[in-house]
């Protein structure tokens, strides 16, 4: 982060193990979910949801925009980020969740809420966790993406079940095209 340029843009992709720690790495219970939701990092290691933001928010420069993809339980709002999106009927809306400023622009796409499982299945060319699979058909098949489309294409495409639940999240207000990659 440190040495992205203005106008350069990172991303960030995690398909692997997440869960939700009650206790976290001082041992304290107190806190927002943010808290407490991590992913397990290959050597074992439990990496927070804050630690993450602090990390994407050490930009030398406000402008580099950060995707970040968390194809993982447990996911959901792991960064902290004021808003989320869901579909309401047919339309997709914003709502502010917390009052917190964060100053690098930020888009999280996550396979699940906090208290959720994330699931894999084998599709027709291999296997894939759901939402990656729903994501790169989402990209793949839409020339001009928004966040609307994509919040609606992964509630209905993810897991038509109902048992995961995509949350996408950003720290500012998005409406219309966007420009992940």
């Amino acid at each position: 982060m440190r040495s992205a340029e203005p106008d350069d843009k990172i991303v960030f992709f995690f398909g692997g193990h997440g869960e939700y720690a009650e206790v976290d790495m001082m041992g304290s219970t107190v806190g927002t979910d943010c808290d407490f939701q991590c992913i397990i990092a290959g050597d074992g290691r439990r990496i927070y949801g804050k630690e993450f933001r602090s990390w994407f928010c050490d930009a030398r420069y406000p402008s580099v925009a950060v995707t970040t993809v968390f194809d993982t339980c447990h996911s959901g709002g792991s960064l902290g980020l004021p808003y989320t999106y869901y579909v309401k009927g047919k339309v997709t809306k914003s709502h502010k969740v917390s009052g917190k400023r964060v100053s690098t622009p930020m888009v999280q796409i996550s396979a699940t809420h906090p208290y959720e499982v994330a699931y894999s299945n084998k599709f027709k060319d291999g296997y894939y966790g759901q939402l990656t699979y729903s994501l790169l058909r989402y990209l793949k098949g839409t020339e001009y993406p928004t966040m609307e489309g994509l919040v609606a294409h992964l509630d209905e495409t993810c897991d038509p079940t109902g048992a995961q639940v995509p949350q996408l999240c950003s720290s500012r207000k998005i409406k219309g095209r966007i420009s992940l990659f």
